[in-house]
């Protein structure tokens, strides 16, 4: 046993003595315990961030000795099975760029402290999710001198708001925006997107409408391909098949307008279009996604006369329509409304689809009757909260030069329609209003809010209050057309793309020229029950607030917003 314990101790001192020799191998003649690192905090598990956009961590370091002089630092991805180094130093500050720079990418990354004498190493993983150059913001369609492009304001991981100009020349080179005058552009939620028979699962449309064509962008990185033409979801053999695509011959919307179905959570979206055949005629145009799949083909402003969708009458719409979850509303220039039902479920599909119907409406102790006498619409739309919570509005000319204002829900079908209960309101607008000479009118976005925005074709700025008899109109040109700025170019709530319920104003400085003289301008209502306007504001962080408004874009004509 006597000999078992001698060789313990031999076999202790000679590891001792084994220590001190390669201390002395390093030059190192005073020993030291070793540094470790106890704690590496101030690193988050995950990090979203925008392609192009400065990324700064700043890691905090515990050790047992208290200094981190004798530390190497290292910032390290992961490519396949392999760490690759992609920065060296104790804070990591990096543009996201290659090799971490592919849009909708995840990588997996570690911060590595090392012992410059003892080589133990202490490594912290975290993720870097990049999202794509335009995640979400605002978006917006100008004019340039030489054409088009479009423009975004977008909202990055940090909660700031970034301005991005001229993004067409980058992401869609091939488009042809010379010379192109843009009408419209379109965001919303849509399955066949971008293209009906190869969607790449974004299920969201961006639609832009120009005087040349009409087509869509792809919506993570707004690129375009020509098979994203809006030929590509017309039905073949229908009337406008057989008379543009099949000929060769591009399809030009004038107006698009979205309606919404809300069904277990999911979206599922109506799109109208309106284009002017060779005749100058109008039609309105379907794109339905449920309960079946239906391309663009024949006009919906027709009544049924017989039992195929061959037998039908064409009337002459307005050039403006109203969508509910379960009913459009149309216009027939001859005075009178029309309906169509848009959903049905799959079993009750019929060719009563491809048609809107009178409705009668017999009431005499309500509001307002749909059938009562008028000179024609001036205007239909909504007045959105969310998807769905909504109603509809109209301006109805009058005999004597006023113009009547009604408000309506639209409900699931037309008996419900002409109820007492569903006619919320009416007013009247007097000539001396110049509701006849607006140019763009909007709907505070609230049920119960009783505002109405429009601007004029002279570029002065009007609120009415609709809840009486006769409407209340008060001029507010001067609290929202910014100095220099002398033409009212867009005026929209963007709901329900976004629930940020601001109103979006884009003037225009001629004097500085169509590429660079747009502003646009949001703004928020303070007071529900006054609706005076003042300029929103955004909250970036507990340091910093500032004023939703930003100028050098073209000469803004269409905004949306991408969530």
């Amino acid at each position: 046993m006597k000999y078992i314990i001698d060789l313990r101790i031999i076999i202790v001192c000679a590891g001792i003595l084994s220590l001190f020799a390669c201390n002395e191998d390093k030059g190192n003649y005073d020993y030291e315990a070793i540094n470790r690192v106890t704690e590496i905090a101030n690193i988050q598990e995950s990090y979203s961030v925008e392609v192009g956009e400065r990324l700064l961590i700043t890691p905090e370091l515990n050790t047992t000795s208290g200094n981190t002089d004798n530390l190497d630092y290292t910032w390290y991805y992961k490519s396949g099975s392999a760490w690759n180094v992609l920065q060296e130093g104790k804070d990591f500050d990096f543009v996201i760029a290659d090799p971490i720079g592919s849009p909708n990418s995840t990588y997996t990354c570690a911060f590595e402290a090392k012992n410059k004498v003892t080589d133990i190493a202490y490594r912290q993983i975290f993720s870097i999710r990049v999202a794509g150059t335009f995640n979400k913001g605002y978006v917006l369609l100008y004019e340039k001198e030489d054409g088009f492009d479009m423009g975004m304001i977008v909202q990055n991981s940090q909660n700031q708001y970034i301005p991005k100009y001229n993004i067409l020349a980058s992401t869609a080179p091939s488009l042809q925006r010379e010379g192109v005058k843009p009408y419209e552009l379109n965001i919303f939620a849509d399955p066949t997107a971008p293209h009906p028979y190869q969607p790449d699962g974004s299920n969201r449309s961006v639609y832009l409408l120009t005087d040349h064509y009409t087509t869509r962008l792809k919506v993570a990185d707004f690129s375009w391909d020509p098979s994203y033409d809006i030929s590509s979801s017309v039905e073949n053999g229908s009337p406008l098949h057989q008379d543009y695509v099949s000929v060769g011959r591009p399809i030009v919307a004038e107006k698009m307008k979205v309606g919404y179905f809300a069904l277990n959570g999911n979206i599922k979206p109506h799109i109208y279009m309106y284009m002017k055949d060779d005749n100058g005629q109008g039609n309105w145009y379907l794109h339905n996604t449920y309960p079946v799949y239906y391309f663009f083909s024949y006009p919906m402003n027709a009544y049924r006369t017989g039992n195929t969708v061959y037998d039908s009458k064409r009337y002459e719409p307005a050039p403006f329509i109203s969508c509910g979850s379960r009913i459009t509303m149309f216009f027939n220039q001859e005075n009178k409304f029309s309906c169509q039902t848009t959903y049905r479920s799959s079993s009750d599909f019929s060719t009563s689809f491809f048609f809107t119907e009178d409705f009668l409406d017999e009431s005499s102790d309500h509001i307002f009757n749909f059938n009562d006498k008028n000179e024609g619409l001036l205007y239909m739309s909504e007045r959105y909260t969310t998807i769905s919570k909504m109603t509809s509005f109209a301006f109805l000319k009058q005999s004597n030069g006023t113009f009547k204002y009604i408000e309506y829900s639209l409900p699931s079908n037309t008996t419900a329609l002409v109820t007492k209960d569903n006619k919320l309101r009416t007013c009247i607008f007097d000539a001396s209003t110049g509701i006849d000479h607006a140019k763009f009118i909007a709907a505070a976005p609230e049920p119960n809010n009783a505002f109405i925005y429009y601007a004029t074709e002279d570029n002065r700025v009007f609120y009415a209050d609709v809840s009486g008899s006769n409407a209340v109109v008060r001029e507010i040109t001067d609290a929202v057309l910014p100095e220099g700025y002398n033409e009212i170019t867009a005026l929209k709530f963007m709901i329900p793309s976004t629930s940020s319920k601001y109103l979006g104003i884009a003037t225009y400085n001629s004097s500085l020229g169509k590429d660079e003289g747009g502003r646009i301008d949001f703004y928020s209502m303070p007071n529900a029950s006054s609706g005076a306007l003042a300029i929103a504001t955004h909250k970036v962080n507990d340091d910093e607030t500032i004023e939703m408004s930003w100028k050098g874009f073209g000469k803004i004509v269409g905004m949306d917003y991408k969530p």
